[in-house]
């Protein structure tokens, strides 16, 4: 970390704003802290406080540094520690404004944090918040002017967690490792729905957990859903788009590529915030002002059960199978009451279409479908080492970034395990979050015995970071590298034939392979177009020949069981 002396001369390339004892409410003004703004506003918080500290840790692509902010009213390593960010997404910043006013008022009231250090990222995407306009977020109430989606390489941060091919991830990553924050909290506004709430909330998914972590999990979030209610109306995140709330919606689906499913991977208790867009900028602020502090109490509450469940994650639960893919229990049916507004339905005089709006002068009251619950559809077996080349050094990183057991081999040594081939792959035909992840495609697992040298890497799935070690490696986990591109070169055949020699070769290779011949034969009986082509039968030899690079479709990471 830099000191504080070297965040202030940091500071000079930008105007000076001097705060009074009382921090300037923009807020109520339909206005927002710009990034420099913000950060003065902490530093002038933490000249009236000895509770405060700032400090940068790490760089993010705009270049400018990654401000933490820091509050306790002691220094336990008992304390339970809990980490909000803000302005993931810059144009959603009421949680910008709303931390450093929370901040401020913990600073009156430091008996609120008891035996919890709090720490906040003023503003997690830097560049996208340097990227001012009036109009980043065309439905949204205000503020007047706002940042933009997209961060110094127009990447969405809440899409970059796995992936990390932003600073800003590889800065969080490391200062997320180094705090392990029992609870976590990203802040956010809505899209969709229109209705009464001004709050709604995410928690990651609990079922992802196995018990009693997850009824503990659960406990945590209804009592923070409760909580919250209690002060401002606030509702489960309303997951509704092109319908309305009143045909029923599911809860959101938290995967790892998301913050909050990137952080519950390390037991972390994690929560997103989601303040409701049409309503005044203000009543936005406060609202999430209101949920921070709920999460605060909760969590203070219950710091033992939350630190003893993640003691109990990191040490005592020892799964034997990883669940890769998770769809909606639609058994889970629950009638929750809605605060909503009227939908009406009309013909539009613009496209001629049928369209609907919200009609707020009419306020209503129903009973709801909500599907709460998902289920798993597809696991992994667990195995005791994953094993990687050297060559494989970006994923290496990764991994140690994230707190990951990794070792190096001492010695060249044969290992006998499993490496997935690729059977099927449909390649996306468009870029998403600068890649072209892999979202269609079929594995087989063989067993095989490889030699590893000294150097390679060996990563063992324990303790804090298991889960995400296991979801990185694993292809068919929403965030794995593979999906993310990370392996691809191993998807192009690097070697070939040339016919007009091959031909000779599979001819003599046949004759003395004679149930590779008979097995060529029968499909060319059975599969007429392949009959039809005759390189299709020169490369159906070459690929059982000796000269057919092992490393084509093959996944160059290595299970081993035993």
């Amino acid at each position: 970390m830099m000191n504080l002396f070297k965040a202030i001369l940091f500071f000079n390339c930008f105007p000076v704003f001097v705060f009074s004892q009382q921090l300037e409410n923009k807020y109520e003004n339909n206005k927002t802290y710009t990034h420099p703004e913000v950060i003065e506003a902490y530093l002038a918080l933490s000249n009236q406080s000895q509770l405060i500290s700032i400090d940068t840790f790490g760089i993010t692509d705009a270049g400018i540094p990654l401000h933490v902010v820091k509050i306790a009213n002691n220094h336990s390593a008992n304390n339970l520690k809990m980490l909000v960010i803000n302005g993931i997404h810059p144009g959603e910043s009421c949680g910008i404004d709303a931390s450093l006013h929370w901040v401020e008022e913990l600073i009156k009231n430091p008996d609120r944090l008891k035996n919890t250090a709090v720490y906040i990222v003023p503003i997690y995407n830097v560049g996208g918040s340097l990227n001012r306009s009036c109009c980043t977020r065309a439905n949204q109430n205000g503020p007047d002017n706002q940042g933009f989606r997209g961060n110094a390489q127009n990447l969405d941060l809440n899409r970059d967690f796995m992936k990390a091919d932003s600073k800003n991830a590889k800065s969080l990553h490391k200062l997320f490792t180094k705090i392990d924050p029992d609870v976590f909290v990203d802040t956010h506004s809505t899209n969709g729905a229109d209705y009464q709430y001004a709050m709604t909330l995410i928690p990651y998914q609990h079922e992802k957990y196995p018990q009693p972590v997850e009824k503990i999990s659960r406990h945590w979030f209804d009592q923070i859903l409760e909580e919250t209610n209690k002060k401002v109306k606030t509702q489960y995140y309303v997951n509704v788009w092109g319908t309305t709330p009143d045909k029923g919606f599911s809860a959101f689906q938290v995967t790892s590529i998301f913050s909050t499913g990137y952080t519950g991977l390390f037991g972390t208790f994690a929560i997103t915030t989601e303040a409701h867009m049409f309503k005044p900028y203000a009543e936005r602020v406060e609202a999430t002002m209101v949920s921070l502090d709920a999460i605060l109490k909760i969590s203070t509450a219950n710091s033992k059960k939350i630190k003893d469940a993640r003691n109990t994650l990191k040490n005592t639960i020892k799964p034997k199978y990883y669940a890769t893919r998770w769809v909606l229990d639609s058994t889970s049916r629950q009638k929750i009451d809605f605060l909503g507004y009227e939908a009406e339905f009309y013909t539009s005089e613009l496209t001629g279409q049928k369209a609907y709006r919200y009609n707020r002068e009419k306020p209503i009251e129903y009973k709801t479908d909500f599907y709460g619950l998902f289920k798993p559809t597809d696991s992994v077996k667990i195995p005791k080492a994953y094993f990687l080349h050297a060559g494989q050094h970006k994923m290496a990183k990764h991994l140690i970034r994230n707190g990951v057991t990794v070792k190096k081999l001492k010695k060249d040594t044969l290992i006998q395990g499993g490496v997935y081939h690729v059977v099927n792959i449909e390649y996306a035909t468009r870029p998403y979050e600068g890649h072209f992840p892999h979202r269609n495609f079929a594995l087989e697992e063989k067993l095989t015995v490889e030699k590893f040298l000294a150097g390679d890497f060996i990563i063992i799935p324990e303790g804090r970071a298991k889960y995400y070690a296991i979801e990185a490696l694993e292809p068919e986990s929403p965030g794995s590298f593979f999906r993310w591109n990370f392996m691809d070169a191993f998807l192009q055949q690097k070697e070939g034939f040339s016919a007009y020699i091959f031909e000779e070769m599979a001819v003599k290779f046949l004759n003395e392979n004679p149930q590779i011949k008979a097995n060529f034969e029968t499909k060319k009986l059975e599969d007429k177009d392949f009959a039809k082509s005759g390189y299709a039968q020169l490369y159906w030899i070459y690929q059982q020949t000796p000269y057919y690079e092992k490393e084509f479709m093959r996944i160059p990471i290595f299970k081993v069981y035993e």
